[in-house]
């Protein structure tokens, strides 16, 4: 399923990738730190911090509480537990995630399926459950319709009590193992996938703030231009707003991305989270159809950078800066995902607004999966 690499000695045609994001999670009682990415350069990781409600709900990206586990538990005074290697599912689960996670492969995977009959979850994780690491695996979780599979490269459980000499042994205990966090592909398309599972494992993560979203798909340039279909972009630029007239207070705009067209013209793009505690991005019968409050912001938020390029003053500035250059930009907002968007919905809803596409993250993280014309999985 997933590549590893034990040691430094690739095999011929293979490249060795490494991670390039921390995510910090604090819950009530643990610490989780997860490792994600895989970049060609080998350079300091970008560290971000959130919360979660517990570690079983990190892991299995559902509240399970009092749903029987699957198959493991993680629950012992062991130092540094280790699951590498696996897949943990349901059987029901692993029937559908090939359709809904194109990035999912099993080969030198091996599946752990529950034989508990009805809903069940991967992994529980008790309270006073002490250490534990995961590498190279999958967990994958439904909740009725709903359903997740979190790709890990290296995810690391630490009880608040422990000492520091016991994350030392940890670690040491991962070590043994190989390199952690160290992967080799044989094809760009192997590595496409993976970038696409972490970007899952952010945008389906209901604590992960839009710059952890935005700063990953950064560190990955050329699947953020292929995903984008796009031959340059430019990430968070600052334009000083020149033309006091139509800025306001605003001293300058600084959107998420600027991607180039075709054309070389320039197009606006924003990113939001998506959106997990929405059952739909969208309110309203037909007739009335409209977006709710959270897409509405966006969709403001892209109409007042809009304006910034209405200023022949601003348009120098950002040509002279950025060598961008923008005329007629399409307007688009990236939010939502597989489970709250209605493709015929957001149709409908479009029809009060001009200019403005809607992309929602499933979409990007399938066009990452796809494979490339010529080339074999």
């Amino acid at each position: 399923m997933l590549d590893y690499a034990g040691q430094l000695q690739k095999p011929p045609g293979q490249k060795v990738y490494y991670p390039t994001s921390l995510i910090c999670t604090k819950t009530p009682t643990h610490f989780i730190v997860e490792l994600l990415g895989a970049s060609l350069q080998l350079k300091p990781l970008r560290a971000k911090k959130q919360k979660a409600i517990s570690a079983d709900f990190y892991i299995n990206q559902f509240d399970l509480s009092g749903i029987e586990h699957s198959i493991l538990l993680l629950g012992n005074g062991k130092v540094g537990v280790g699951l590498a290697h696996q897949i943990v599912a349901a059987p029901a689960d692993l029937e559908e995630i090939s359709r809904r996670f194109p990035f999912v492969n099993y080969t030198g995977a091996t599946v752990l399926r529950s034989l508990i009959k009805g809903q069940v979850r991967a992994i529980r994780i008790e309270r006073n459950h002490l250490s534990s690491f995961l590498l190279n695996c999958a967990v994958v979780n439904s909740s009725g319709p709903l359903i997740r599979v979190k790709r890990i490269l290296v995810t690391i459980i630490m009880h608040s009590v422990l000492p520091r000499n016991h994350y030392t042994k940890m670690l040491n205990n991962m070590v043994d193992r190989g390199l952690p966090a160290v992967q080799l592909f044989n094809s760009d398309l192997g590595r496409s996938r993976a970038v696409a599972g972490y970007l899952a494992n952010l945008y389906l993560n209901p604590g992960v703030h839009e710059t952890t979203i935005g700063d990953y798909l950064h560190d990955h340039p050329d699947m953020l231009k292929k995903v984008l279909r796009t031959r340059q972009f430019q990430y968070e630029p600052y334009l000083k707003w020149i033309d006091r007239l139509t800025g306001g207070e605003d001293e300058a705009i600084n959107p998420d991305l600027l991607i180039e067209r075709d054309d070389g013209f320039w197009d606006i793009y924003d990113l939001k989270t998506a959106a997990l505690t929405k059952v739909s991005l969208t309110k309203g019968p037909q007739r009335r159809r409209r977006f709710i409050d959270y897409v509405n912001e966006g969709i403001a938020q892209l109409c007042h950078y809009e304006s910034y390029f209405a200023s022949a003053a601003n348009q120098a500035y950002a040509r002279e800066k950025y060598g961008i250059k923008v005329k007629d930009p399409n307007l688009v907002l990236v939010v939502g995902h597989y489970e709250n968007v209605n493709p015929q919905e957001v149709a409908e809803a479009c029809r009060a607004i001009k200019n403005i596409t809607i992309i929602d993250y499933s979409t990007l993280m399938t066009i990452l999966s796809e494979e490339p014309a010529g080339e074999a999985s």
